[in-house]
């Protein structure tokens, strides 16, 4: 259902309206393949502006329109803040726990030490490599 759903919002075949908008029904022009959202013209401006956001990838309708098979793994593979219902980003390393933005913004992680979930993941896979190089030289250490 989901994948249908995309599909005919992508091919312009239905009504797309702003899925961040809450206030009144906007007219999306676009699609954000990071928050999973279809945003309308100012959406797509505070995500070229706002530093939490800039490194989303984010597509104008008219390009999703011949290259939306592409991201269908992308609507069917995120995990959801069960409060904010946004996408979970943000690693608390505080909680050691996945949060979104707005968790972050104005929840309980606010004053929580964290980074965007890629840095997280690139920081502790150096520490395990690091711990694993240690755990790799003990045999030697021992036989000495």
């Amino acid at each position: 259902l989901e994948y249908h759903k995309f599909k005919q919002k992508s091919q312009g075949l239905v009504e797309v309206i702003c899925e961040k908008c809450v206030v009144k029904k906007v007219k999306a022009t676009g699609f954000c393949t990071n928050c999973t959202k279809f945003i309308c013209d100012l959406c797509l401006q505070i995500h070229s502006s706002w530093s939490d956001l800039k490194h989303h990838k984010t597509l104008k309708l008219t390009e999703l329109k011949g290259t939306y098979q592409k991201y269908i793994p992308v609507i069917t593979a995120k995990e959801i803040c069960p409060v904010h219902t946004n996408e979970c980003t943000i690693f608390c390393e505080t909680c050691e726990i996945l949060v979104c933005h707005e968790c972050i913004v104005k929840g309980q992680h606010r004053d929580h030490e964290y980074y965007h979930s890629d840095e997280s993941a690139k920081k502790h896979k150096k520490l395990m490599t690091e711990h694993l190089d240690s755990i790799n030289h003990l045999p030697v250490q021992l036989q000495s």
